[in-house]
């Protein structure tokens, strides 16, 4: 009986510690219910930290001090700081001239490591006293847990230095020549009396520093500047057009495109084309460049069409007096250089002379047909018109002097055979 007990109240206790310690409900039909489950309780979120602003540092009265003062800021306030765009609140902070311009500062690969670094332009206000220098290009890098000023363009050699630059803009933070490492790349400007100059400057990142890769001077006046890839091979190439300088003094001129491609070493010229002109000086210097080229009936075509064209624009109102006896000289050398028709090249050597009596050219042109004549030998008739030019050298290089962005008389390319 005792232990009949016992087995009842141990079952009765086993059921009671199976549910949730609550005791069952009867149901209507004398069977046992679930137990209702409580509703689960949600966690409370737990609040997101906001980083601590960092006080946006009080602006050098030293526009050199610029970079080490912000390479600081960027220390402390790490990502805050970088935007988009980045810098935004300190360039707006300092009043920096263009600070709604988001390439001032940008995110990118400028040497052989694959990590990123800030590249930002920073301009000096006018009333900020301090170097002639008013535009700084700054690299800064991550290093150890701290921003450093890896490059600054103040410190670079600049090529030449006739002005210092007036203003920067970035062309390209990343690897523009395939070759697997980042490029840094950006425009000077610097402006005188009449003209703006716009230089490309072009760099990468080593273990020993910053090193530039454009070997000549890569400046042109008001020029359009991009870097685009023409002919698809993965290299961008650099292309400037303009050149025109804003100066009387500077004689008749045309704008040009220049095309500069990489050559494995460095940013090199490779293509120079210039836009059409009416002047006839200019027309003249396009068949002396097919002339130089070795397109000698070209040439002779380009001469014969300048001088035949009377709507051709004139930079002096006597300079046809001279370039047209020059064109017809030019016509006769063409023709036997080509070794064609020495007929035709003496009686535009008699045009020449006879057209256009006491002229420089004229003269010049008897010289060389007088040559020609006498020895039927190419040589020794340039040599002759040569010589002709260099005992009447300073007549010669007032009448072909026209302005200092055209090239100055040269003796020997009047007859370079």
């Amino acid at each position: 009986m005792r232990f009949t007990c016992f087995l009842l109240c141990l079952c009765a206790a086993l059921v009671v510690g199976c549910g949730d310690g609550v005791a069952p409900t009867p149901t209507p039909t004398g069977t046992v219910a679930r137990p209702t489950p409580t509703p689960a309780v949600r966690a409370t979120a737990t609040p997101t930290v906001q980083p601590t602003p960092v006080a946006i540092p009080a602006q050098p009265d030293d526009f050199a001090a610029y970079p080490r003062v912000i390479a600081d800021y960027l220390t402390a306030a790490g990502a805050t700081a970088l935007g988009p765009p980045c810098l935004k609140a300190l360039l707006r902070e300092w009043v920096m001239p263009e600070t709604d311009d988001p390439s001032r500062c940008v995110l990118g690969n400028t040497d052989s490591d694959p990590a990123g670094e800030i590249v930002a332009i920073f301009t000096a206000a006018p009333s900020l006293p301090g170097p002639e220098v008013r535009a700084n290009v700054v690299v800064f890098d991550a290093r150890d847990g701290r921003y450093d000023v890896a490059f600054e363009s103040v410190s670079m050699p600049e090529q030449p230095a006739q002005i210092m630059p007036e203003s920067a803009a970035l062309l390209a933070a990343s690897d523009i020549n395939a070759d697997g490492l980042g490029e840094l790349v950006y425009v000077t400007t610097s402006c005188g009396a009449h003209t703006c100059f716009d230089t490309v400057h072009i760099f990468t990142g080593t273990a020993e520093g910053y090193h530039s890769l454009s070997g000549d001077e890569l400046a042109m006046a008001f020029a359009d500047i991009s870097l685009t890839d023409r002919d698809d091979d993965g290299v961008q190439e650099l292309v400037m057009h303009g050149g025109t300088i804003g100066s009387i003094g500077a004689g008749p001129q045309r704008s040009r495109t220049e095309v500069y491609d990489w050559d494995g070493t460095q940013y090199t010229l490779v293509e120079t084309t210039y836009d059409p002109s009416n002047f006839l000086y200019l027309r003249l210097r396009d068949a002396d460049d097919a002339f130089a080229a070795g397109r000698y009936l070209e040439a002779a075509d380009m001469y014969s069409s300048a001088l035949e064209d009377t709507s051709l624009d004139l930079w002096n109102p006597e300079e046809r007096a001279e370039l047209d006896p020059y064109a017809l000289f030019r016509i006769a050398l063409s023709l036997l250089a080509a070794g064609e028709a020495p007929s035709e090249a003496v009686a535009a050597l008699d045009r020449a002379l006879e057209g256009y009596p006491g002229s420089a050219h004229g003269e010049l042109a008897r010289a060389f047909r007088d040559s020609y004549l006498a020895r039927a030998d190419l040589p020794a008739a340039c040599q002759a018109a040569r010589d002709y030019a260099a005992a009447n050298l300073d007549r010669f290089t007032i009448l072909w002097d026209y302005g200092y962005a055209n090239p100055e008389f040269d003796v020997v390319l009047l007859c370079p055979l």
